[in-house]
């Protein structure tokens, strides 16, 4: 389950959230199974997150740092993605139908069974 602090942190403003990545370098979201779907994490620093199992859902994520981040089973379908670092993601099984990834980077990302249909 989603650590709740992390979770009301991120939900309250992208640049909120951005600025304590900046301060606490060891800080490691713990996002894992949050209910995501539709928000606007336009730009977030998700860098390194346990979002295993999230809901991400038609999220709106351009331009969001989600390198290292742990997406394994996670549902990104019809999600905005453009620019999005993947940079090393952990992917695996996520759901991506559907998602705009255009000018996503997804160097060494792992992709193993996930499904890519629809998508942009």
């Amino acid at each position: 389950m989603a650590n709740p602090d992390h979770l009301a942190l991120l939900l309250g403003e992208v640049t909120s959230w951005n600025a304590s990545r900046t301060q606490i370098q060891a800080f490691r979201p713990d996002l894992m199974s949050a209910d995501l779907g539709g928000a606007d994490l336009t730009e977030a620093n998700l860098r390194e997150a346990n979002l295993r199992e999230a809901n991400l859902a038609e999220a709106d994520l351009r331009g969001a740092n989600l390198r290292w981040a742990d997406l394994n089973e996670t549902d990104l379908g019809r999600a905005y993605l453009s620019l999005v670092d993947f940079t090393r993601a952990d992917l695996r099984g996520a759901n991506l139908r559907g998602a705009d990834l255009a000018g996503t980077i997804l160097t060494h990302a792992d992709l193993r069974g996930a499904d890519l249909s629809e998508a942009n």
